[in-house]
């Protein structure tokens, strides 16, 4: 681990069954949101949420993959701990997220954030924009080795990925375990930002995406997960 990466905690949950959506919403942008953006040593507090297209395709009352989402941000490990150990984490965890069902928490170090020309930096949303953020992951396959996937990941596919026109934002990251001993739901993964969903349909039926999927790393890795996301808000400190 390198300790002068930043790490990104993801926080993913569903709501209870038969809750009120304008209840948890209040909730969570009335006392939760507020609250995260106390907490010592945070530098953005991203909130996403399941899109709607997504939520649509479950029928009969089937749960959605997720309902809302949230990064955050801190320079390194040592600040993530000293967040996790103030009061504002404990009232955190014993507040708005002990009445979410499903909750899961994923913390990961930030290899690299590349952004493209056309974006305006972290934080900094185009006024009217509804952004997409399309996040990965993926485990490594039985007897395969972590550093030959690693290696062609960053040799093939993120050249790849990094052609797909309109795309914003890719952050790179590696899964750790957090705390130390609790077993890791990947091995890896990113996050691709597009403008809006108008502009990800366009890139899904492009040759470059075809490129991306063609290249080969989707065959090499094992238990890929993809959500998508609309970005509501990126705070930053």
């Amino acid at each position: 681990m390198n300790e002068s990466r930043p790490i990104i905690v993801t926080h993913l949950w569903w709501l209870p069954d038969g809750a009120s959506v304008e209840e948890y919403d209040e909730r969570y942008f009335k006392y939760h949101v507020p609250l995260v953006r106390c907490l010592p040593g945070i530098r953005r507090h991203v909130l996403l949420r399941i899109h709607d297209r997504i939520r649509n395709e479950y029928l009969f009352g089937a749960q959605p993959p997720w309902w809302r989402g949230e990064d955050y941000w801190f320079d390194s490990q040592t600040d993530l701990m000293e967040a996790y150990n103030s009061p504002e984490w404990h009232d955190i965890r014993n507040g708005y997220f002990a009445s979410v069902a499903g909750l899961q928490i994923d913390v990961a170090e930030v290899e690299e954030e590349y952004l493209s020309p056309e974006a305006k930096g972290a934080g900094r949303l185009a006024a009217g924009c509804d952004p997409i953020s399309v996040r990965g992951t993926w485990h490594t396959p039985a007897g395969k080795h972590p550093e030959a996937l690693d290696q062609y990941y960053y040799n093939v596919h993120l050249t790849t990925v990094r052609r797909l026109p309109g795309a914003l934002r890719h952050v790179v990251f590696k899964t750790i375990e957090w705390p130390t001993g609790t077993p890791k739901r990947s091995w890896r993964g990113a996050q691709v930002w597009h403008e809006s969903m108008a502009e990800y349909e366009h890139v899904m039926n492009s040759s470059e995406r075809r490129e991306s999927i063609g290249d080969g790393f989707i065959s090499m890795i094992a238990g890929l997960q993809l959500d998508e996301f609309v970005v509501e808000e990126e705070y930053i400190t």
